[in-house]
């Protein structure tokens, strides 16, 4: 006589499948960030070019923000499309970084395209788009040393490396103090503009909140970049692979 599977059964196959369809179905909503990524990418460099707009990309070292736009969110779900829902879900943060940075990255060049587009045709919320253009910029580089530091299991290589989490985390903090309410014209718009909200007080208090943003930003990729060869040295074919 042959055994029927019980409700029992039946229930751990029906939440083993949901549990399978969550990563999928956040994989395909990161493609399809991907996808309108690229379009506002090309947009914004399509504006730039037709209406000659001086862009310092290549000088400023801005051209990240143009590959990591539709790239990072394709990372991302290749992690969660890869991800064991059985396995702890320390992964996920590093695919929500990927998916969040791409997101950032993307609205670098569509806020400075606005904004310059706005200076020069006098468009609605143009002061609104250049102050945040002056700052939007500060999270990036300290995101990626993040991805740095928890690729590619999605946590820090030990206990002792939490710091250099913290370090990037307040250089982030300190950059954009630094770069908020700095007053001045902005090179980004050829000294044609200057930040709408930036005082000459906040130069002498919020100042000094750059400089200690540089200082922590160094020191968390220099712990990135050795936390990478300790993962390496320390990881099996896998994670070396």
């Amino acid at each position: 006589m042959t055994n029927q599977p019980g409700s029992r059964d039946d229930a751990t196959v029906t939440k083993g499948a949901t549990a399978g369809q969550g990563p999928a179905a956040w994989a395909w909503t990161a493609v399809v960030v991907a996808i309108l990524n690229a379009i506002a990418v090309g947009i914004g460099l399509v504006v730039i070019a037709v209406d000659h707009i001086h862009s310092s990309i290549a000088a400023d070292g801005a051209w990240i923000n143009v590959v990591a736009g539709p790239t990072f969110p394709l990372l991302a779900a290749l992690i969660l499309r890869q991800r064991d829902p059985a396995k702890p879900r320390r992964q996920d943060r590093l695919a929500w970084l990927f998916l969040g940075l791409g997101l950032l990255c993307t609205a670098t060049v569509v806020v400075f395209t606005y904004a310059a587009y706005g200076v020069r045709h006098d468009l609605p919320l143009t002061s609104a788009f250049v102050w945040v253009e002056t700052w939007l910029w500060t999270s990036v580089v300290p995101g990626v040393a993040l991805l740095f530091l928890w690729f590619p299991t999605g946590d820090v290589v030990g206990l002792r490396w939490r710091w250099a989490v913290r370090a990037a985390i307040g250089a982030d903090v300190c950059l954009w103090l630094g770069a908020a309410f700095q007053p001045g014209r902005l090179s980004d718009f050829q000294d044609r503009v200057a930040n709408p909200l930036g005082f000459s007080a906040a130069q002498h208090v919020l100042g000094p909140f750059d400089g200690l943003g540089h200082a922590l930003l160094a020191l968390a990729f220099f712990a990135a970049v050795a936390s990478l060869v300790v993962r390496y040295q320390r990881g099996d074919g896998r994670v070396r692979g």
